[in-house]
């Protein structure tokens, strides 16, 4: 349920989870993290940690192969 919320915010491309952590794939847009904290503001979804990262070649070749 809260993934395909979160997939209709403009700026998520993927979201997956892996036990106690989410992972937000989002476009290069401005501003993703004030619409993603805005996004569990609003649901009222707490939040223990948030980080952005840059993705690494892995992540560029595999989206490369698999688009």
């Amino acid at each position: 349920v809260i993934t395909s919320r979160l997939l209709r915010l403009p700026c998520v491309k993927d979201v997956a989870f892996s036990r106690d952590m989410c992972s937000i794939t989002v476009s290069d847009e401005a501003n993703p993290s004030l619409q993603l904290l805005r996004f569990f503001a609003e649901e009222r979804i707490g939040i223990r940690s948030f980080a952005l990262r840059q993705p690494t070649l892995e992540d560029l070749f595999l989206q490369e192969v698999c688009a």
